[in-house]
């Protein structure tokens, strides 16, 4: 319940509501996961310390 200086949303009263955020908590997690992959294969590529020999070459 809702009260005065509160600093929350208020609950989700009808079901429609309630499944609503479940698919934004999960639309959420989804995404956080591919920024968190994304990053972990930016980091991996940007400290790669191998080279091919043959790219090197004239």
């Amino acid at each position: 319940m809702a009260t005065w200086m509160s600093m929350n949303f208020q609950d989700s009263n009808s079901m429609y509501m309630d499944n609503l955020v479940s698919f934004y908590n999960l639309n959420m997690m989804v995404m956080l996961g591919i920024i968190t992959l994304v990053l972990f294969i930016l980091m991996d590529l940007s400290t790669n310390k191998y080279c091919n020999r043959f790219l090197l070459k004239n």
